[in-house]
């Protein structure tokens, strides 16, 4: 794949975050980004000028034209070109594109007689050894991202209310810790398995934002549920006088808070909240926690008892 090269691929490069390709035509080499670490077309790319000076004048025309190459991409013996228009579009617009697509074919077809010719199943061409990584840490991170954010939506609605930990930000620093520990080993990995390669400022960032969050969501609601549900230890039960409650207005929603003379605020259905006012008891039954963070089971208000 092939690119535009911005300022801060040049800056990468030259802090050595990125390793990229040279052709060794400095025009070249300034322009276009070489995003492919295949050992094969590098070494075309520096002893065919003529391949070089088709692809430059490519990228090149569609430029002056106000439009930007955002990849050029050899694939399985076919030739995939992405680029976008800047300025205002209008039916001028559409038959100047209709005009620069027809010569851009020219010019792709001209790049594509000078690279191999994919005949046989068996025939080697370009390979990209990091290129099926990045998709797979990236599916990857996507994936521990959408877990922990579907967790941690369903914790929030009243329906999954209980059980409960009693300081819902028990895990917050273990949490924090173990990402910090996941971000320095991926670096490590990162580092080894992407040297001189243009990918590893891009693993980085994914590792850095993706697997991040990702990992921050899926070990905090992980946490809690190992912390509940393998929970073995017998429950039990203790007195709280309910002191106040109040209610939260959101644009969408609203969230109800019970306010606990030794708890403090927990937030409860619409169906508890109803049920109780300002000074009654209620029986809460708890649990030890298998991570030693105590949790609560079940809610129940004390009938008949004394409010004063």
């Amino acid at each position: 794949m092939l690119k535009f090269e911005n300022g801060f691929e040049k800056f990468l490069k030259k802090i050595s975050l990125a390793y990229e390709c040279q052709s060794g035509d400095r025009r070249f080499d300034d322009t276009i980004y070489i995003l492919s670490d295949d050992e094969v077309l590098c070494q075309d790319l520096q002893e065919d000028a003529v391949l070089r000076e088709a692809i430059f004048e490519l990228f090149w025309s569609l430029k002056e034209k106000n439009y930007r190459v955002k990849f050029l991409r050899y694939y399985d013996g076919r030739l995939i070109m992405l680029a976008d228009y800047k300025g205002e579009i209008d039916d001028s617009t559409y038959k100047e594109i209709e005009t620069l697509s027809k010569q851009s074919a020219s010019l792709m077809q001209k790049i594509i007689e000078r690279l191999p010719n994919k005949v046989k199943k068996d025939e080697i061409i370009y390979r990209e050894r990091t290129s099926w990584a990045i998709n797979v840490i990236t599916a990857l991170f996507v994936a521990l991202l959408l877990n922990g954010l579907i967790k941690l939506w369903l914790d929030m609605l009243d329906s999954f209310f209980l059980p409960r930990l009693v300081e819902k930000y028990a895990f917050f620093v273990p949490s924090i810790e173990i990402v910090a520990l996941f971000l320095a080993l991926y670096s490590l990995f990162s580092f080894f398995y992407f040297y001189k390669s243009s990918r590893l400022a891009l693993a980085l960032f994914i590792g850095f934002t993706l697997g991040g969050f990702g990992v921050f969501l899926s070990v905090i609601t992980g946490l809690k549920e190992i912390n509940l549900y393998l929970d073995d230890s017998k429950t039990y039960k203790r007195v709280e006088r309910v002191v106040g409650k109040h209610l939260r207005r959101g644009r969408r929603s609203s969230v109800w808070y019970v306010d606990f003379s030794k708890l403090g605020e927990i937030r409860v259905p619409p169906s508890f909240y109803h049920k109780v006012n300002k000074g009654d008891w209620v029986w809460m039954e708890m649990g030890k926690g298998y991570l030693g963070v105590p949790w609560i089971h079940h809610i129940t208000k004390i009938k008949g008892a004394d409010n004063e």
